[in-house]
């Protein structure tokens, strides 16, 4: 992969980034907050380091993206997505 990883990472929910202020307050500092997630399939795909991972490992670390993101969202005080819509 070339270009900025981290940005990479965002697209697809494996790196979120927020803040926390004084009295538990989350704020989400990151572009496209309110479009689809990426399928984390995509990215792993692309590293030859998850090549071993099976289509439910895949699943599984989907499922754990999915429900990570909705929390963070809630806790930022987004508006809560339907799971559906969080992955393209």
């Amino acid at each position: 992969m070339s270009g900025d990883g981290a940005t990479y990472d965002i697209g697809f929910g494996l790196l979120s980034g927020y803040e926390v202020f004084e009295g538990g307050k989350y704020v989400v500092n990151q572009p496209g907050i309110n479009k689809a997630l990426l399928p984390v399939e995509q990215y792993l795909r692309l590293q030859g380091r998850f090549s071993h991972l099976t289509g439910e490992d895949i699943r599984t670390i989907q499922n754990n993206v999915n429900k990570e993101w909705e929390r963070l969202l809630n806790k930022a005080g987004h508006p809560a997505k339907v799971m559906a819509d969080l992955v393209r």
